[in-house]
C-alpha cells in the first residue's frame, strides 16, 4: 500500500485545483486593426468596487508585474487610458494608434491587498494587418479571405464596420450559409482554405472597412476574425461619358486646324497684296529711270506666322523688286544696281 505524507497530499490537491481553475477560466479575446483603437473591457465583482485596477502585459508574475496602466496614475505610454464604471462593475482600458507589437497576452488585474493574490482575468489581444483595395463605381470586385485549416468546417462570413463590435451588428453581411445578400455573394473553397466574396455594381457608399470571419455553427457570437480589408470606391467615367469626352476633344482639334489654316491663308493674301503694290509703283517709274531688278526669297513656317525659317517643309516664294531711285555709276559712266 502506497503511503502519502500530509505535505504531499496538500501539494497534489493545490495542483489539482490550479489545473481545474486554469481549464475553466475564460480568456477574454479582443481583435482590432493597425492604427485603430481597441477597448479592453474587464468585468469584476461588486465587492471590488473601490479597489485599484490595472492592466498587466505578458505573464504577469506575482512580483515585477509589467503594468501598462493602473487606476489613479497616468500611463507611461499615452496611448493607454483606463476608466472605471463602478455601477456596471466594468473597468475599460483603451489603446489608441495600435501597432502589431501591441498584440499578445495581457491580464486585467485588481489589487486585493497585502498577502492576497490579485484577482485577474487573462486577455488575448490580436492586431490585424489592413489590406487596402481600390475600385471604381459600376465595377465588380472579388475579395479573397485565406483561413487556417482548423476553420475549415466553420461558417465563413464578411461584414462591414470600423471594428468587430460594429461589424457584428452590420446590416451588410454575407455568409457561407446564406451564400448571397443583395449585391454580395460568398463561395467557400475548403480544399484551398480560401473563401471569396463578390460585390457587384459597386457604389461609393460601399467604401469602408470589411472583416473576414468564421464561427462554429450555433456559436455565431464567438467570431474568429481572419483578415481586414479597407475598400475605397471612387467615381469613374461611365461608358457613355467616355465617348462624349473623346468627341469633344476631336472637335476641338478640328477647330484648331481650321483656325491655323485660315490664318495661314490670310497671311498669304496680305503678302501678295504688298507685292502687287510694290510692282505697280515700280512700273510707273520704269519709263524714265534705270530699272534695277532684285530677287528675294521669302519663306514662312508651317504655322503661318511668317517667321524666317529654312526647312524643307516650309513654304517659300520668290519676289522680284524693281527700283530706279539711286543707281551706282562706274568709272566709265556705266550705271549699275547695288
Amino acid at each position: 500500500m502506497i503511503q502519502i505524507c500530509d505535505d504531499q497530499l496538500i501539494f497534489l490537491l493545490l495542483l489539482l485545483v490550479s489545473v481545474v481553475s486554469c481549464e475553466t477560466k475564460e480568456i477574454l479575446t479582443f481583435t482590432a486593426h493597425e492604427r485603430g483603437t481597441v477597448e479592453i473591457k474587464c468585468p469584476y465583482e461588486s465587492r471590488y468596487k473601490e479597489y485599484e485596477k490595472y492592466l498587466c502585459r505578458g505573464e504577469c508574475p506575482i512580483l515585477n508585474k509589467d503594468k501598462v496602466i493602473e487606476s489613479g496614475s497616468s500611463a507611461g505610454d499615452e496611448r493607454f487610458s483606463l476608466t472605471d464604471d463602478r455601477t456596471a462593475h466594468i473597468f475599460t482600458v483603451t489603446i489608441t494608434d495600435l501597432r502589431t507589437e501591441d498584440r499578445g497576452q495581457y491580464w486585467c488585474g485588481i489589487k486585493t491587498g497585502l498577502l492576497k493574490l490579485d484577482d485577474s482575468k487573462e486577455v488575448h489581444l490580436d492586431i490585424k494587418h489592413v489590406s487596402r483595395v481600390s475600385a471604381v463605381t459600376g465595377q465588380h470586385l472579388n475579395i479573397s479571405c485565406h483561413y487556417k485549416s482548423e476553420l475549415k468546417n466553420d461558417v465563413k462570413f464578411i461584414c462591414k464596420g470600423s471594428d468587430p463590435s460594429v461589424c457584428e451588428k452590420s446590416a451588410i453581411r454575407a455568409s457561407s450559409e446564406t451564400n448571397s445578400n443583395s449585391r454580395f455573394s460568398l463561395s467557400d473553397n475548403e480544399s484551398a482554405g480560401v473563401f471569396t466574396v463578390i460585390i457587384t455594381d459597386l457604389t461609393e457608399e460601399d467604401s469602408g472597412r470589411y472583416w473576414c470571419g468564421a464561427a462554429q455553427r450555433g456559436q455565431e457570437h464567438k467570431n474568429k476574425w481572419i483578415s481586414v480589408i479597407d475598400l475605397n470606391v471612387s467615381a469613374g467615367l461611365t461608358p457613355f461619358i467616355l465617348p462624349s469626352v473623346m468627341g469633344i476633344l476631336m472637335a476641338f482639334g478640328f477647330l484648331v486646324c481650321i483656325y491655323l489654316s485660315c490664318r495661314q491663308n490670310k497671311e498669304g493674301v496680305r503678302l501678295r497684296g504688298v507685292i502687287h503694290v510694290l510692282a505697280d509703283n515700280l512700273s510707273a517709274k520704269e519709263a524714265t529711270h534705270t530699272v534695277c531688278h532684285y530677287e528675294v526669297i521669302i519663306c514662312t513656317d508651317s504655322s503661318g506666322l511668317g517667321l524666317p525659317v529654312f526647312d524643307e517643309h516650309d513654304t517659300c516664294s520668290t519676289v522680284i523688286f524693281q527700283t530706279t531711285d539711286h543707281p551706282d555709276r562706274t568709272s566709265d559712266g556705266q550705271e549699275t544696281c547695288s
